[in-house]
């Protein structure tokens, strides 16, 4: 995956694009999440946007 492989700013960037990219995975993509999984997706899809390259430390 690509971010398990970003490190840095190239985290920021490639997390910013999975942000935008996430809301698009659809019912059909067969995709199943258990509850943890749910809490966690809705919390990072709770940043709409990562401002600056000190997002990460805030982690």
């Amino acid at each position: 995956m690509e971010l398990q492989n970003s490190e840095g700013v190239a985290f920021t960037g490639a997390m910013q694009y999975f942000l935008n990219k996430a809301p698009v995975v659809k019912l059909s993509d067969g995709i199943k999440l258990n509850e943890t999984e749910k809490k966690l997706w809705h919390q990072a899809l709770s940043f709409n946007e990562l401002g600056n390259n000190l997002w990460g430390a805030n982690i």
